[in-house]
């Protein structure tokens, strides 16, 4: 009897010893989220280490207790999924991880806790985890849940933001 796409495919997960037969079963669009689904299953059943390869940062995200993330074979940084989207250590894991994905912006430091805007803006930050360098140029990057819609007016009268 054969089975159906969906059973060989996780017939192919629990006996197939290379991740290029797990990464080929979620490449059909229909069986994607379910695949998702039995493979946290299965892995929480079997409680065995699974190494899952993939280029979707949302199978990574929702399956893995840990990720690594390469770049030309070398290791960018290796974390749990909170953990490489709440403090990427460079700019292709910030991207990477998050959707929608980071924004960033060029600037340059203009104390050692506040950030210029090529425009002007300046923006304290005051929760870095080192000082900047005056004149130093940064990248920041924002991702889009952090920012807030204001009230323009109201945010010039709190002295939010500062203009050079």
């Amino acid at each position: 009897m054969r089975l159906g796409l969906h059973e060989e495919a996780l017939g192919i997960l629990a006996e197939a010893d290379n991740s290029n037969s797990m990464n080929r079963c979620l490449n059909h669009a229909e069986l994607r989220v379910s695949m998702r689904v039995e493979i946290a299953k299965l892995h929480m059943e079997l409680g065995n280490t699974m190494i899952y390869v993939t280029h979707d940062q949302t199978e990574a995200m929702t399956l893995a207790d840990k990720i690594v993330v390469l770049r030309a074979g070398l290791i960018e940084q290796v974390g749990a999924p909170l953990h490489l989207y709440d403090d990427p250590d460079n700019l292709l894991v910030a991207g990477f991880i998050g959707s929608p994905k980071m924004n960033f912006i060029s600037a340059e430091a203009s104390a050692p806790r506040a950030v210029r805007f090529p425009d002007g803006m300046e923006l304290a930050v005051p929760n870095l985890s080192t000082d900047l360098s005056t004149g130093q140029k940064i990248t920041v990057g924002i991702r889009p849940e952090h920012l807030q819609a204001r009230d323009a007016a109201a945010a010039i009268r709190q002295k939010q933001f500062q203009r050079a």
